[in-house]
């Protein structure tokens, strides 16, 4: 019997239904444009997250101390609506 036997059963967090049990992490990838937008290197980046079959994808960090970090309002910021590229690319992925 597998120590993991749960790990690809479907589940759910409050009223999230998530496909399994796999969870990638949050990490800074510092992969923003020089302008702090997300580019391509980003969204693929999360793309292959995604098409590898988690169940929940957690992106980027925020600054606790209110100095924006680069790239995570262009990732999360005002498009948390649905609309960012990052967001966007996961979802189709998921």
């Amino acid at each position: 019997m597998s120590t993991y036997k749960h790990l690809l059963e479907p589940t759910k967090i409050r009223h999230l239904a998530l496909k399994n049990r796999m969870v990638k992490p949050a990490q800074w990838l510092v992969y923003a444009e020089a302008d702090g937008s997300v580019g391509d290197k980003a969204i693929a980046f999360y793309e292959t997250i995604a098409r590898g079959g988690v169940g929940l994808v957690t992106v980027e960090g925020e600054d606790v101390l209110g100095k924006d970090v680069a790239g995570v309002e262009a990732l999360l910021g005002e498009h948390v609506g649905g609309d960012a590229p990052v967001l966007v690319a996961i979802e189709n992925r998921l």
